[in-house]
């Protein structure tokens, strides 16, 4: 192990004042989000999404075609008893998995 004593030295062309932001994706103006799980604690993540700036709710999905289809009208998005077809058809960058905690891993592997 090294150890160092004294101050850390400053890193080469960059001061103690610079601010250096890495970003591993291109920017968006809006983040498309959408829920997966349209009861329980689905529009609790919905209500949260409303609060984000820079965030839109585009989309849901429920394997009941009533529940999906009042949670689309209650938060104005699309609504999908099918989760992949969503994603690809709503164009999502963000996704709550708001299923029961059993079923997962059936959404998202």
């Amino acid at each position: 192990m090294v150890r160092r004593t004294g101050p850390a030295p400053e890193p080469v062309g960059v001061s103690a004042f610079t601010s250096v932001t890495f970003s591993l994706v291109d920017p968006v103006d809006v983040i498309r989000y959408a829920v997966v799980g349209c009861a329980g604690i689905g529009p609790t993540h919905a209500e949260a999404v409303e609060t984000v700036q820079d965030a839109e709710l585009v989309a849901c999905a429920d394997v009941d075609a009533d529940a999906a289809t009042e949670f689309a009208d209650e938060y104005d998005c699309a609504a999908y008893t099918d989760t992949a077809e969503m994603v690809a058809a709503a164009d999502v960058d963000a996704l709550s998995v708001c299923t029961p905690s059993g079923t997962h891993a059936d959404v998202t592997v």
